[in-house]
């Protein structure tokens, strides 16, 4: 149900009952909080971070393939993570993951290369984990 490839650092991040009931869940990578949103048959999983701003992207707007920050109206491309039109504020990428399910889990992975240094899943950790009461509808998932 993954949209795109399998990528590196492949982290089981839970059930994903939450995420199927609700269309959206925070979940761990490491110690990186990133947003899953189901839209339709898709899957995209972004960073729970705005790259202008440092503001969480929990209750970001997801349209398509593009994610809208609610502080500030920045648009991102799910898939690339690139900044969508002019927008305000300095050219910054979102960090995107690869989003699966496979066997009623939840896996994420890095999309192009190896992550490095904090960002780094804990070695021998394999569980994520999706947190509790963070799980919002999505306009989109429905």
């Amino acid at each position: 149900m993954g949209h795109r490839a399998r990528g590196f650092n492949r982290v089981d991040c839970g059930s994903v009952e939450a995420l199927l009931a609700e269309g959206r869940a925070v979940v761990r990578y490491g110690d990186i909080d990133v947003v899953v949103v189901r839209t339709g048959k898709a899957l995209f999983a972004f960073e729970d971070r705005c790259p202008h701003l440092g503001r969480p992207m929990t209750q970001a707007l997801v349209t398509g393939k593009c994610v809208v920050c609610h502080r500030h109206g920045q648009r991102f491309d799910l898939v690339s993570g690139n900044r969508v039109g002019n927008g305000r504020g300095p050219q910054s990428q979102l960090r995107v993951f690869v989003a699966e399910i496979e066997d009623g889990r939840l896996w994420l992975s890095t999309p192009n290369q190896p992550m490095t240094g904090a960002a780094r899943p804990p070695a021998g950790k394999q569980d994520g984990g999706i947190r509790k009461g963070s799980v919002r509808p999505d306009r989109d998932s429905r």
